[in-house]
């Protein structure tokens, strides 16, 4: 039976004008290749969860609001008619408006958050810890009758003009300037303004929804699929589908994934989907980086998988864009293509077009005889 690895490297394709490093790829990367099927990765634009699409189900069909991912993610299950939202801790200027306070959280800043969550908890509206500045909120028996403002439209504007609107108004409201009572005044921030740090000191809840009925992919495809990442997103998702998630806090050795994880992938039993995000990479031109990505998973990946004295793996490889790239690999077959894994295929006429979701779900899924 062979093992099958799915491979997402967010923000690797240039596209059609951005700087390609697939046409120079070195190492081990060839020998795989030249035996891939490739061709254009279709993906849709402007959805709410684009990750959806990662389990090879539609995002379009299966949209997914932040807030429920986020309560997944930190494995709670909170009675049914609950909304969900996630929890930004976020920064108030002294001049009133809201921003992001840039750099890590400390565990004593963390544990300084949990009392405060104490004294919020009211019967109905019930924080929940995450990690860093991604926190949730429970509101038991809530309403959908609501707007509110994601911190990246709230940013830079006065906090009490952003404010929620609707049914469950009031408490929520209520929430906000509780703790910003709080918080402004709290040590962990008297500590941060001595250090020039900018204050941690409101939380704002946004991407409210129900629990999502999606499908449960274990039962489905007859296993539970591993993912790799350190995408609480993911993590989330994972759970909403019945998959497991690996460690998050093992996937990076420094900014680039770290090579036990590949050796894990490598030596696992069970079907993998491994994601590694080059967005940032790509977004502040650091082309040598992505690279360098490209060599860890090479030498802790590939070249063991070609390796193999009997080998069993196929692996699909996909960098999306729009539209983006894949290719499918068998280490014990050779395709026969003529067609580069790089950006030039998306001017090729001929290249086979696949839609990501459906791509990864017949890759993934069991195939039957008889």
């Amino acid at each position: 039976m062979s093992h099958r690895i799915v491979l997402i490297f967010k923000g690797l394709s240039g596209g059609t004008e951005g700087d390609s490093v697939l046409r120079e790829l070195g190492g081990v990367w060839p020998v795989l290749l030249e035996r891939a099927q490739v061709g254009v990765l279709q993906t849709h634009q402007d959805v709410l969860t684009p990750e959806v699409a990662y389990f090879g189900i539609s995002p379009v069909r299966f949209p997914v609001a932040a807030g429920p991912l986020m309560v997944s993610a930190l494995g709670v299950d909170p009675p049914d008619r609950s909304v969900h939202f996630h929890l930004s801790w976020l920064s108030v200027d002294e001049a009133g408006q809201l921003g992001f306070a840039p750099g890590k959280v400390s565990a004593q800043e963390l544990d300084a958050l949990n009392q405060v969550f104490e004294q919020l908890q009211t019967k109905r509206l019930i924080p929940v810890l995450g990690e860093g500045t991604d926190h949730a909120l429970v509101w038991e028996d809530g309403s959908l009758d609501l707007g509110v403002t994601a911190p990246s439209q709230a940013a830079g504007q006065p906090w009490d003009s952003c404010l929620p609107e609707g049914d469950g108004e009031r408490i929520l409201r209520q929430l906000i300037e509780d703790s910003l009572n709080i918080l402004d005044d709290h040590e962990i921030n008297r500590i941060r303004r001595e250090e020039g740090e900018p204050p941690l000191n409101v939380l704002w809840p946004w991407g409210f929804g129900f629990r999502p009925s999606l499908p449960n992919l274990a039962l489905r495809r007859g296993e539970v699929v591993e993912v790799r990442s350190n995408s609480l997103r993911l993590q989330g998702l994972a759970r909403l589908v019945g998959y497991r998630h690996s460690e998050r806090s093992r996937f990076l050795k420094g900014v680039h994934v770290n090579p036990k994880v590949l050796k894990d992938t490598f030596n696992s039993s069970s079907n993998q989907i491994v994601v590694l995000n080059l967005e940032e990479m790509r977004q502040q031109n650091r082309m040598e980086e992505i690279e360098y990505s490209l060599r860890v998973v090479g030498e802790n990946l590939v070249e063991p998988i070609l390796s193999q004295p009997e080998p069993e793996h196929e692996i699909l490889i996909l960098a999306p864009g729009n539209p983006g790239l894949f290719a499918f690999c068998a280490s014990y077959a050779i395709a026969e293509s003529n067609l580069p894994f790089d950006e030039r295929i998306l001017d090729e006429p001929k290249a086979p077009k696949r839609r990501m979701e459906e791509l990864i779900d017949q890759f993934l899924t069991p195939k039957t005889t008889g």
